[in-house]
């Protein structure tokens, strides 16, 4: 029962069970940058809650954050600026211009503090290098989205990850090529951290080539059951790239709670299905369309709040969905195998697909209740 027990603790991995947060509760923070000859205006949005891991921002306890706490810590602040967020120009730092802007505003449900400062550079600028560090020594999955305008509509959007600390700012006509780039990476880095989004695939994987309850497929070739599962994933990947680029430009928008709430139970019902297919061959590609449209909601939360210009926008828009893309094909070549080398060992085989099956929908089934509910929130 060895090679069982790894075997099955490899598929498991590999459709991301160990992990139990919501692939789309990032922690994400917004910096704006403004150039214009030597000075560099500095808009940091950070959240709330990610700012009180670094700075105590609830000095009396209650459990809130008040405009007279945020505003008795503006040195600190201040100082966290300078120290996470550097820009240097030719090896040497910007330096700060007081004085420190500071505000709130609201997004998605959440609460950041608004952080505003000049940098004073030596020459005019043509080219900086950005150093961001915050918060990233305490969570991997923390990025900072950087909106560099340099006179519209020259507008570029970078990605500042614990990966990619260093980002390289041009100031030039070459904006969309930059934020093109900047999101190809930022795509893959969103799909392969998205746990909710790799089960949705790994649930079409077993379903084709490791069938439970379905004959006729299982007596089908394998080149067969391949091209099978090729054509569930275009679907899902033409839906999801549907609903992606419109929401991302603003044609359509849903209730962050709702959608968030209908990927999960996407997950569950194909999982299910997995184990008593109730849905006929004939409808399946439908209900797969229909759920990536979902996903697709959930890829876009982060490129709407991006203050872009069209040109920046369709971009970054063009560069995150090909990143999304590359990401769900490296699942593929790395889960396709390992489930096909499952597929011989017919004895287990039931036995594999019944638990992963199980535990993909009880999965499903913790984050819905997390989102839709707040149960375990």
């Amino acid at each position: 029962m060895a090679p069982l027990r790894n075997i099955l603790l490899l598929l498991l991995t590999l459709c991301g069970m160990v992990r139990t947060v919501s692939a789309h509760s990032p922690s994400t923070s917004y910096l704006y940058l403004q150039a214009q000859e030597s000075l560099i205006d500095v808009r940091w949005d950070v959240s709330l809650f990610d700012l009180n891991d670094a700075v105590t921002l609830d000095t009396n306890g209650d459990g809130a954050v008040t405009w007279g706490e945020l505003r008795n810590q503006s040195a600190r602040l201040a100082t966290l600026l300078a120290s996470h967020v550097v820009i240097s120009q030719d090896g040497a730092s910007c330096a700060p211009v007081p004085p420190i802007g500071l505000s709130v505003l609201h997004r998605q449900g959440d609460t950041f503090a608004v952080v505003q400062q000049g940098m004073r550079c030596k020459e005019a600028l043509t080219s900086a290098d950005l150093r961001y560090s915050f918060l990233f020594e305490r969570n991997l999955k923390h990025r900072a989205i950087v909106t560099l305008n340099a006179g519209e509509p020259t507008a570029s959007v970078l990605v500042a990850s614990p990966e990619q600390r260093t980002v390289a700012l041009r100031f030039d006509d070459n904006a969309m090529a930059t934020s093109f780039g900047g999101f190809v990476v930022h795509g893959m880095h969103h799909i392969l951290e998205g746990p909710d989004h790799i089960l949705f695939v790994c649930t079409l994987i077993i379903a084709v080539l490791l069938p439970r309850r379905r004959p006729k497929t299982d007596a089908r070739g394998l080149g067969s059951r391949l091209w099978e599962l090729t054509k569930l994933v275009s679907v899902f990947t033409l839906a999801h790239s549907l609903t992606l680029g419109a929401s991302a430009l603003g044609l359509v928008a849903a209730p962050v709670r709702f959608f968030e709430s209908a990927i999960a139970v996407s997950i569950v019902v194909m999982a299910l299905n997995t184990l008593w297919p109730v849905v006929p061959d004939r409808f399946e590609k439908g209900v797969v369309f229909g759920f990536g449209l979902l996903h697709g909601l959930g890829f876009a939360t982060l490129l709407q709040e991006l203050s872009l210009p069209q040109t920046g926008r369709l971009a970054s828009l063009a560069g995150f969905n090909i990143g999304v893309e590359i990401g769900q094909l490296a699942i593929l070549v790395v889960a396709v195998p390992v489930v096909l080398s499952v597929s011989l060992w017919r004895p287990a085989r039931a036995a594999l697909v019944m638990a992963s099956a199980f535990g993909i929908a009880v999965m499903g089934t913790f984050w819905f209740l997390q989102r839709a509910l707040g149960i375990g929130a």
